[in-house]
């Protein structure tokens, strides 16, 4: 069978028939004979002590079977990834940290019935400082959300890599700005929900939506002080992750509950729930100092990172480490002073999600080359690629890029598809020669630079040029600001187009030391496989990818593949849906089970004798190693084995009237290395970038002061059909990894982080003023044109 037959093409997703004929079952479709329904007291408070709780009245409703605090945990009752510093439930004379912290649980006949009960609860709190703000909360002598500690700074890390000042000295132009990103909410489709069944023997089996469920084990059976053996969990249907189904959700209750009543326990968050207690992406406050020569070539970054860990550690410290990695972008910069820290606040816990500290220092650097491209009068395209990472390349931790390198190549796609379909910006550098012809009931004005600039080498400028930070003053080079010239597209309405470009790029799998490996099982036949694999179907197509990887080297039809992911007790732990990493890490695991197989079946001949059958082939691969940053220079030879690589060009249209942005059409090149499934691919590209777009346009979790203001999705606004453009192309680029299968990389996150800098630029290009706060709201539009003089 001709490998192109099953790499790169599209069949039919294994999982695509279950869930379109309703046959899939997720954790709220579980039902069993003698289940109780669990509900979880919640703290209203931001900030507080439990001075005593009453759970007596509670205790003794009608269908009221149990209810539980932290006091009744025989093991230590907390949780984390990192640290398991996160009770599960509250304990008397111990925090509550954010509004949604779990205090108690009851479990009942009925969800009414376990409904009433928590409003028979009464709960004695002291209430405490509230700590909102991370670069307050860093200070000495602010109140501590963790009094152990002794201090709100969670992590902290300090980067050096060549000679800041020489980086300096070596500029013709400086701008400095000031970028901030806000809380985001995961908003997967599934809330929180499961069921957990407690065996004679003390066993406890829980069936949940989750990304990893090796690792839930070990946090299960930590809280529960349990062995390990005695925590199953049972992997269902999942609705939708994005990195918040990597924390422990309902499964430390659902487990104590069942094992303290002997009956089945479910429990289903409501939506209002999900959103106020969940976890959420890390707010960044980023201020970058950028240097460059008149050519466009970066001579330095000094950076300073400040990341909002909510309540509890969770990943915040791998975030930083990422974000710090990232933190100039796909760019070569020689010089770089970096500093970055992680601080608690009395907020939700922030983690895991799409990007894990890629997306806020992307969005950071991107707004730095757009500025410096209007700065130097150099096309955007070209000054990107001029600075671009290459095979060879030398990162700001000091790390060599080794081959695949492909962003130059997603760039140089993204443009010619760009070109394609009749997107210009207003440059006077242009990448291509000529303008398009106006659409219908447009005008085009002049370029938004004078003439003699736009065809010379713009002359040597003051060595400071400072930008206003998040005010959005328009860019000096704009002529008749005020009588509103000069401002791109110039429809009779009052709506305005322009066209920005982003790139991206992201580590692929776990890093920093971490030895990220899966293990994969293949029990072969002449005519048929079953590959047995921890990696959880969340969306992304890999139960689909490692079949058709499987199906390659056994030479069978994927048809004659089956892939079982669900059971901890019956398939080999794969790691977790995250990292953008199953393709490579689990998919080598399974390429060599698979290869394993293959050879012994050909010893077997051509008519294997029935008992000798199946043959079973055990993998485990391991990635190359990576070494963590260097406490005192942040330097690192590989914090991580391989990365991805995208660039976007996005055409908007601003209404200066309401404010309001709308993207007309999308373009997104990304680099995966090799595709394994064509349309799956595809649809990575096309909802990254919409995901990116929700990012850079309408999402935003609003606490003040620790309250949440944002508690449904129809206030969370992530983005419709109504929101997305007339298009999205996905273009796919191929420079392999030698070390992926086949050379394949990762999409997963990639695919989101060039759209908000994208839609950024466009803005400018539009209106000529610069937002550089996350979400570009109508209102921060139309501050913007306020502080600038006016909208027109």
């Amino acid at each position: 069978m001709d490998r192109s037959d099953l790499i790169g093409g599209s069949p039919l997703r294994l999982d695509v028939s279950d869930k379109v004929r309703g046959a899939a079952r997720y954790p709220d479709d579980l039902s069993v004979a003698d289940m109780l329904f669990a509900r979880v007291l919640r703290s209203p408070h931001p900030h507080a002590r439990v001075r005593c709780m009453d759970l007596e009245a509670a205790r003794v409703a009608p269908g009221v079977v149990a209810v539980v605090s932290g006091d009744d945990f025989t093991g230590p009752g907390t949780y984390g990834l990192y640290t398991p510093d996160q009770p599960a439930l509250a304990r008397t004379g111990g925090k509550v940290r954010y509004v949604g912290d779990a205090v108690a649980a009851v479990a009942a006949e009925s969800p009414e019935a376990a409904d009433a009960a928590l409003g028979l609860i009464t709960v004695d709190y002291d209430l405490l400082p509230v700590v909102s703000d991370p670069r307050l909360a860093a200070l000495p002598g602010a109140p501590l959300v963790h009094d152990e500690l002794g201090t709100n700074v969670l992590h902290a890390v300090r980067l050096r890599h060549g000679d800041i000042a020489a980086g300096f000295a070596a500029a013709d132009v400086v701008i400095e700005g000031h970028y901030t990103t806000p809380f985001v909410e995961h908003a997967y489709l599934q809330p929180e929900s499961g069921l957990a069944i407690a065996g004679e023997d003390g066993r406890v089996s829980i069936w949940v939506a989750t990304q990893w469920p090796d690792e839930d084990r070990k946090e299960i059976a930590y809280a529960l002080g349990l062995p390990l053996e005695q925590v199953r969990e049972v992997v269902t249907a999942t609705g939708g992750a994005f990195g918040g189904r990597e924390d422990l959700s309902v499964q430390v209750v659902l487990a104590m509950l069942a094992l303290k009543t002997r009956r089945p326990v479910k429990m289903v968050y409501s939506r209002s729930e999900s959103v106020t207690a969940s976890t959420k992406r890390h707010p960044f406050d980023m201020v970058y100092r950028t240097g460059a020569t008149r050519d466009g070539k970066l001579t330095a970054m000094e950076i300073e990172l400040v990341a909002n860990a909510g309540a509890y550690a969770s990943t915040s410290k791998g975030v930083l480490n990422t974000a710090v990695t990232l933190a100039t972008g796909p760019y070569e910069v020689p010089h770089v002073s970096l500093e970055a820290r992680v601080v608690h606040t009395n907020a939700p816990p922030t983690a895991a999600m799409r990007g894990f500290g890629a997306n806020q220092p992307a969005f950071a650097t991107e707004m730095v080359m757009s500025k410096l491209a209007v700065s130097l009068g150099m096309d955007p395209a070209a000054l990107r690629r001029l600075n671009l990472y290459r095979d060879g390349s030398t990162m700001l931790t000091g790390q060599v890029l080794g081959g695949g390198v492909g962003v130059r190549q997603a760039l140089d796609a993204a443009v010619e598809q760009a070109s394609a379909r009749g997107l210009r910006w207003s440059s006077p550098h242009a990448w291509h020669e000529t303008l398009p012809d106006p659409s219908p009931g447009l005008t085009r004005t002049r370029p938004c630079v004078p003439q003699a600039e736009a065809t010379s080498c713009p002359p040597k400028r003051p060595r400071i040029l400072e930008d206003s930070g998040s005010g959005g003053v328009p860019d000096p080079r704009f002529p008749g600001w005020e009588a509103g010239g000069g401002l791109g597209w110039l429809p009779v309405s009052g709506k305005r187009r322009g066209v920005g470009i982003a790139c991206g790029f992201k580590n692929v799998g776990f890093s920093m030391g971490f030895d990220d490996h899966s293990g994969a099982v293949v029990e072969a036949y002449p005519d048929r496989a079953v590959v047995k694999v921890g990696a959880v179907e969340v969306g992304q197509g890999s139960t689909t990818a490692l079949a058709q990887l499987a199906a390659s080297k056994l030479e069978l039809p994927l048809s004659a593949i089956q892939v079982i992911t669900s059971d901890t007790d019956c398939v080999p732990d794969a790691g977790s849906s995250s990292a953008s990493r199953h393709t490579f890490v689990t998919g080598n695991a399974v390429l060599r089970a698979a290869d394993e197989a293959a050879r012994r079946l050909a010893d077997l001949g051509p008519r294997p004798s029935p008992a000798a059958l199946p043959v079973v082939a055990r993998s485990e691969y391991h990635a190359c190693t990576t070494y963590p940053l260097d406490p005192e220079t942040g330097q690192s030879e590989r914090p991580n084995f391989t990365y991805g690589y995208g660039c976007q060009v996005v055409e908007v249209e601003v209404d200066v009237g309401t404010g309001e942005t709308r993207v007309i059409q999308a373009v997104a090149a990304h680099d995966v290395g090799q595709t394994i499934h064509h349309t799956s691919v595809e649809g990575q590209i096309q909802g990254g970038y919409l995901m990116g777009q929700g990012y850079a346009l309408l999402e935003e979790y609003v606490l003040n002061d620790g309250i949440p203001r944002t508690t449904s999705l129809a206030t969370v606004l992530i983005p419709t059909i109504m929101d997305a453009p007339e298009s999205i192309v996905p273009v796919i680029v191929e420079e392999p990894d030698p070390d992926g299968p086949y050379g394949a990389k990762g999409v997963g996150e990639m695919t989101m982080l060039p759209s908000p800098g994208a839609i950024a630029a466009a803005v400018h290009d539009a209106i000529g003023v610069w937002i550089d706060d996350l979400p570009i709201t109508p209102e921060r539009v139309l501050s913007a044109l306020g502080k600038a003089g006016g909208s027109a």
